[in-house]
C-alpha cells in the first residue's frame, strides 16, 4: 500500500522538509507526494528562493528540485488520474486553492504543512511517525472478494492497471 501525502511546497523554505522530500517518499517508502508537477515545483524554487540559508544548503535544495523536474517526479511525485480531472492546475493560483479543490474530491492520507491546514502535520509529528505518516511495511488480505478489492482500488487508481499472477505453490 502507498499513502497519498499532500505536501506543502512552501514547507521547502525549512531546510529540515528538504530531508523529508529526499529521504521518505518513493515506492520503496510507501509514500507519495500527490501534486500538480509543474506547479508545485515552480511554488517550491520561490520558497526555496526566499529562505535565509547558506548558499550551499540552498543549491543543494535547488539541484535536488531540479532532478525532480528532469526525471518527471523520479518516484516521488505522482497525481494519480482520477486526481487529474478533479481541477486544472492552471485555473488555481496557489498549491492551497488546488488543495482545496483535492480535499473536496477525496482526502489525503496526510497534509504536510506549518500552515494552520486542518489535520495537517508538521516535522515534529513526522519525527514521531505520527499516524497518518507511518506506513505499515505490508498489508495482509484475507481471502475474501471484499479485502480483495479493498487491497487492490488504491493500486488501481495509483497505476491504472493491475496484473495478478496466480502461484499454485503456495
Amino acid at each position: 500500500m502507498y499513502k497519498e501525502i499532500a505536501f506543502d511546497p512552501q514547507c521547502l523554505d525549512e531546510y529540515h522538509y528538504y530531508g523529508v522530500l529526499k529521504g521518505a517518499f518513493g515506492e520503496e517508502k510507501g509514500r507519495y507526494v500527490i501534486a500538480a508537477f509543474n506547479e508545485w515545483l515552480r511554488e517550491a524554487f520561490t520558497a526555496v528562493k526566499n529562505f535565509n540559508i547558506q548558499d550551499i544548503k540552498k543549491q543543494s535544495v535547488k539541484n535536488y528540485l531540479n532532478k525532480l523536474r528532469r526525471n518527471k517526479g523520479a518516484n516521488v511525485m505522482v497525481l494519480p488520474f482520477d486526481r487529474r480531472e478533479v481541477v486544472d492546475p492552471k485555473n488555481v493560483e496557489t498549491w492551497y486553492e488546488w488543495l482545496a479543490f483535492q480535499k473536496n474530491y477525496m482526502d489525503f492520507d496526510a497534509t504536510v504543512s506549518e500552515r494552520d491546514i486542518d489535520g495537517s502535520i508538521k516535522y515534529e509529528d513526522i519525527i514521531e511517525e505520527c499516524e497518518g505518516w507511518s506506513v505499515a511495511p505490508s498489508v495482509r488480505v484475507n481471502r475474501n472478494p471484499k479485502d480483495i478489492v479493498e487491497a487492490i482500488l488504491p493500486l488501481v487508481r495509483f497505476g491504472n492497471q493491475v496484473t495478478l499472477e496466480w502461484s499454485s505453490t503456495l
